[in-house]
């Protein structure tokens, strides 16, 4: 379509998930498609029933029109049906729909860019007095350490930029992510671990095998390094180690972050990565 939320096929070069009538909520017709679904994980922490809009998209001018009526009447039955929150993210390639966005109410939270690493890169040494582990090999103790330094990891997150969700209750959601990924078997972890057997850094993600994806892409989720170990190249060490690895299974691995969230944008140009694209977020709350 001429404008999607879809960012991947040009990020990525993969198919299109496309429209699927079989989705929750799903409107679309000749020229457009719209589809979202309930978040249950995100409405039990968030103590409000959550959706998200999935495919929002557009291939002509009167396809925009005919989506602009499908997006207010979702909208319409979704507050009918008590749906208090709404979030979606859109390419700020495809700025009309980011406008028609926000004029159903949803408001810009944050803007993300986004990465893409497509090959291994050359091993790097961790620093002095540090090594780096994979997630198997640590104790209950440094995974600990691990959930302990999560509490500080997220301040960048688009959860904080919402006012209307207080800062515990985003403190909560962020850690209960941390904790459900590193429970998930699937996840490659790596840790950094000081002299004292402390973990003071880690970087955790998972493999993505979407419909649409010729090979399955890695996706980093969450790199954090502890505020008295920063600036010492722990970032840098757990990053080159995390995509060796995920690279071993993934020719792509995607990366995003926030575009005023320093640390992170200034450790992916150390390592060779430039923005690739850039997504905005927005959430609506029920009027």
């Amino acid at each position: 379509m001429k404008w999607s939320s879809e960012y991947r096929p040009s990020l990525l070069g993969c198919t299109a998930t496309g429209f699927s009538p079989d989705t929750e909520y799903a409107l679309g017709g000749p020229g457009h498609g719209l589809q979202a679904q309930r978040l249950a994980w995100d409405s039990r922490l968030l103590g409000v029933p959550c959706a998200r809009i999935t495919l929002l998209g557009a291939d002509s001018r009167p396809g925009l029109a005919r989506l602009d009526r499908d997006l207010g009447r979702l909208l319409t039955r979704m507050d009918a049906e008590g749906i208090a929150f709404c979030d979606v993210r859109i390419a700020l390639s495809a700025f009309p729909l980011i406008h028609m966005a926000e004029a159903h109410g949803f408001r810009l939270v944050d803007i993300l860019a986004l990465y893409v690493s497509r090959g291994r890169p050359a091993e790097a040494s961790a620093p002095a007095a540090m090594r780096i582990i994979h997630r198997e090999q640590a104790t209950a103790s440094q995974l600990r350490d691990i959930l302990q330094l999560g509490k500080t990891s997220f301040r960048a997150a688009r959860l904080y930029r919402d006012g209307h969700i207080r800062r515990q209750t985003a403190d909560t959601f962020y850690q209960e992510l941390l904790s459900e990924l590193l429970g998930r078997r699937d996840a490659v972890c790596h840790l950094a671990i000081a002299q004292n057997g402390r973990a003071v850094g880690y970087v955790i993600g998972t493999q993505d095998t979407a419909p649409g994806l010729a090979d399955p892409v890695g996706v980093l989720w969450l790199i954090g390094v502890a505020p008295s170990v920063a600036g010492r190249g722990i970032g840098s060490a757990l990053l080159d180690s995390f995509l060796r690895r995920m690279h071993q299974h993934c020719p792509c691995v995607e990366i995003g972050t926030q575009v005023d969230n320093r640390a992170a944008t200034t450790l992916y140009a150390k390592a060779g990565l430039l923005p690739a694209g850039h997504l905005a977020t927005l959430h609506r709350w029920r009027p």
